[in-house]
């Protein structure tokens, strides 16, 4: 059995000025499956902040939710849809 490294001390964001954990998929070794930690967690920030944001429409908002979810190799938010895109327009051929 394989122990995970202790969790990075949070540190404020460079977007926000809060301080988060940053989130780093681990494999079975502990180490982060095939990403930079820095670049994931930068990622992380980035999505919070444009989902989290009510400056932009909700097609671009879920573009940008669905592309960090292909980043991180989310299967279950690959595959979600959020009501409010779909109700704007958002399609199959441009979500895809």
């Amino acid at each position: 059995m394989t122990t995970q490294p202790p969790a990075p001390t949070p540190q404020p964001s460079a977007l926000t000025g809060r301080a988060r954990p940053v989130r780093v998929e681990c494999g079975v070794d502990g180490r982060p499956l095939g990403r930079d930690p820095e670049l994931v967690a930068l990622l992380g920030e980035y999505q919070d902040t444009v989902v989290r944001s009510r400056h932009l429409d909700a097609i671009t908002t879920e573009l940008v939710r669905l592309r960090c979810a292909r980043q991180h190799d989310c299967r279950i938010c690959q595959t979600l849809r959020l009501a409010d895109a779909a109700d704007s327009g958002l399609d199959e051929g441009l979500a895809g």
